[in-house]
């Protein structure tokens, strides 16, 4: 599932361009949707010493402006904690990956869970990949419940520690 099989755009950045202040050990790109995980991830990360690059999909689900449903309290956000931000279109991959087979599987009297195949297709996949190749990021991180064990150098996705916050289920794709 190569990047040039989706006409993906990064749009011009929110407020201040990208320009990093740390070796790329300490820089990550925190997927953003503009609600309070995220956003807390970002500010976590920063105060950590990160150096921080805000990333949101603009997607064609429920848009109402250019940038997209929520994007904007993203980029506010990162206007507050001195970050930039960028929107990343992901619009005919939305559509090809996640609407298309939500629609048809759902006609066959599927119930689809569109969110775990927008994490796996979209935001661990293409998107990650296309902030690797714009801005050479290798970390990326976001605001869902889970945790991360490290054991004989691998790394193994597993439950929050609070399991009534859990969202793992939503990453295991």
């Amino acid at each position: 599932m190569p990047i040039e099989n989706y006409n993906m755009s990064l749009m011009p950045p929110s407020f201040e361009p990208w320009s990093p202040k740390q070796d790329k050990s300490k820089q990550v790109a925190v997927l953003m949707s503009g609600g309070v995980d995220s956003s807390v991830t970002a500010s976590l990360l920063r105060d950590d010493g990160w150096d921080v690059l805000g990333i949101t999909m603009k997607i064609p689900v429920a848009c109402t402006n250019a940038r997209g449903c929520c994007g904007a309290d993203a980029a506010f956000v990162c206007h507050e904690l001195g970050l930039p931000h960028y929107f990343v279109d992901v619009t005919e991959a939305f559509r090809k990956l996640i609407i298309e087979p939500f629609q048809a599987s759902y006609a066959r009297g599927h119930t689809p869970s569109p969110c775990i195949d927008c994490n796996t297709l979209l935001k661990f996949t293409l998107v990650w990949d296309f902030v690797t190749d714009s801005f050479g990021i290798e970390y990326v991180a976001t605001g869902h419940y889970a945790r991360v064990l490290r054991e004989d150098g691998t790394a193994r996705l597993a439950r929050a520690k609070d399991k009534s916050k859990d969202q793992s289920y939503f990453l295991y794709g």
